[in-house]
């Protein structure tokens, strides 16, 4: 259902109630919008919601295309406008200047209140660099798997910064936590047979085995639309000391906000669970984002390379870039035999400038794989050659 949004212009008025700011769904779930309800009224087509945007303009969205989350709060948000009493100027005219400081306190202490709330950014000191997809990004479905070219901006790479301890083979030895606050207003909107859920997920005096039994149910009841609140509860039970909690949010997270969430689930791949680090691996080859590319080379060279060169190989010539620094001729056999045999499937024409370096390496293996990726290469860029349209 495509997402209608008409500009409107009519100004908000100093007795208007505001809601907090939110992503906003269609009733399809695909299109989403950040803005702050300011407004709900009867216009030509019914019910109409009116939404300040972030960079101030305003725009009218019919009711009835919300989803049902959205829907419920916009006839709440009516219902309690309609409730408030228009203000009588024979009574307030002696008490102006009491009103005025009197709002003007609760107005303060309100914005106040909201902005605590709504500070469900990652704290300080946990993750280094939490990801900041914008709106765009929002409105994709990051399901890359049939999509043959995938471009990728360097700007908007993801990064771990957290140093992850590790044993002789380069295995983590301690699992990393990744957490992020979660509010009351955050969960307020949930439906009620989820936020049952929600509430047993983060009571830390629920048991574990009550806990997988309430996330495993919300895979058949997850909501429609995009829930802040439940996406930060999600993030985290990735840092749950349970496996199986950590599996079943990694899932709910990959089929329900893989863009928001991408790089906690990338954060994965150094789970102490041997389980769970496959899993994501399994999860990014699905996802295919290539904000991911970067940071996924720099581990070419630990323990799990062959399936981090498995993720790599589903973007294609994308990822070769930051595969070329890997071959150089003082480099780890085992590295180089893999990121060899990786150009050798996913390699272009600036690859075999970067497989001619060990071409005369002294390890025979390390040899004989660049002279087998050369060859596979060239027959690729020649049958490629030979497809295109030839000129008359």
């Amino acid at each position: 259902m495509i997402f209608c949004l008409i500009a409107c212009s009519v100004g908000v008025t100093s007795n208007e109630c505001r809601a907090q700011q939110r992503t906003w769904t269609d009733s399809s779930g695909t299109y989403k919008i950040e803005a702050e309800l300011v407004k709900v009224f009867d216009g030509e087509k019914g019910l109409q919601a009116e939404l300040l945007m972030v960079d101030g303009k305003r725009m009218a969205i019919e009711v009835s295309m919300l989803c049902e989350a959205d829907r419920l709060l916009a006839k709440k948000f009516l219902a309690d406008s309609q409730k408030k009493p228009e203000p009588n100027p024979a009574e307030t005219t002696s008490n102006a200047e009491t009103t005025a400081e009197t709002t003007a306190e609760s107005t303060a202490e309100s914005k106040s209140e909201e902005k605590e709330d709504n500070a469900y950014q990652p704290e300080e000191g946990i993750v280094s660099r939490p990801i900041g997809a914008p709106l765009a990004m929002a409105t994709k479905n990051l399901d890359n798997r049939n999509i043959t070219t995938l471009k990728f901006d360097p700007a908007s790479a993801i990064r771990l910064d957290r140093e992850i301890q590790r044993d002789e083979k380069g295995r983590p030895t301690e699992n990393p936590v990744y957490e992020v606050k979660v509010t009351d207003r955050q969960l307020e909107y949930l439906p009620r047979n989820v936020r049952s859920i929600v509430d047993q997920l983060i009571d830390p005096k629920v048991a574990v085995d009550v806990k997988r039994r309430a996330i495993d149910s919300l895979k058949k009841k997850w909501p429609q639309g995009r829930h802040p609140g439940l996406l930060n509860v999600m993030i985290n039970t990735l840092s749950h000391d349970d496996k199986f909690l950590r599996l079943s949010a990694l899932d709910l997270l990959a089929n329900h906000d893989s863009d928001q969430s991408l790089i906690y689930i990338f954060a994965r791949i150094d789970d102490i669970s041997f389980d769970v680090r496959w899993r994501t691996y399994e999860t990014l080859t699905q996802l295919r984002d290539p904000r991911i590319i970067p940071e996924l080379c720099e581990r070419l060279d630990g323990s799990d390379r062959t399936k981090i060169a498995g993720v790599l190989q589903a973007f294609g010539s994308t990822s070769t870039p930051w595969v070329h620094p890997w071959i150089t001729a003082d480099g780890d056999e085992n590295v180089l035999l893999n990121a060899c045999q990786l150009l050798g499937k996913i390699g272009d024409s600036k690859s075999l400038e970067a497989l001619q370096k060990i071409v005369d390496h002294e390890s025979l293996l390390v040899r004989s794989q660049a002279e087998n990726s050369i060859e596979r290469i060239r027959k690729r860029l020649t049958a490629r050659a030979s497809k295109s349209p030839k000129r008359r």
